[in-house]
């Protein structure tokens, strides 16, 4: 007696991917997002209240050989005079570049948390995001201080 012979042929997809290692339950996943609302809220606290300090730092004449990023210097005050720009000008459209980019780091990282937020290396991307929104300003307000030390 002959039977017919049928395959069975089982397809398994390349592109299946295990998720569960990265994936978040529970506790930790509240106390996830905890930390990162927390984290992101620091950050956002540091960046609003330095803004006012690095305006007045963009403001001001370096007069030493170190000088922070953005800082006018005599040789750069002199070509925005000639520019007919003022340093408050200069000064306002440096924070208004620097609170532009901000958002958009802080949009992307809150897009990620809003879809993803209980996927551990996806938070880990987002602080990851808001911390370098803020280091912008708060690398200059660093560069300010050493160079009190330095004179």
């Amino acid at each position: 007696m002959n039977l017919p012979q049928t395959t069975t042929q089982t397809n398994v997809s390349p592109d299946t991917r295990n998720e569960t290692g990265t994936r978040l339950r529970g506790r930790w996943l509240l106390t996830a997002r905890a930390v990162w609302v927390a984290l992101v809220v620091l950050a956002l606290l540091i960046f609003v209240a330095g803004i006012p300090a690095y305006d007045a730092q963009l403001q001001t004449l370096c007069g030493v050989t170190f000088c922070t990023p953005g800082q006018l210097t005599p040789d750069t005050a002199r070509i925005l005079h000639d520019l007919g720009l003022s340093p408050g000008l200069y000064a306002l459209l440096n924070v208004a570049l620097i609170v532009a980019t901000t958002v958009v780091w802080f949009t992307v990282a809150a897009i990620i948390f809003w879809h993803k937020s209980d996927d551990w290396l996806a938070l880990l991307v987002t602080i990851m995001l808001v911390t370098q929104g803020v280091v912008g300003t708060t690398t200059c307000w660093g560069e300010r201080r050493r160079a009190r030390v330095y004179r």
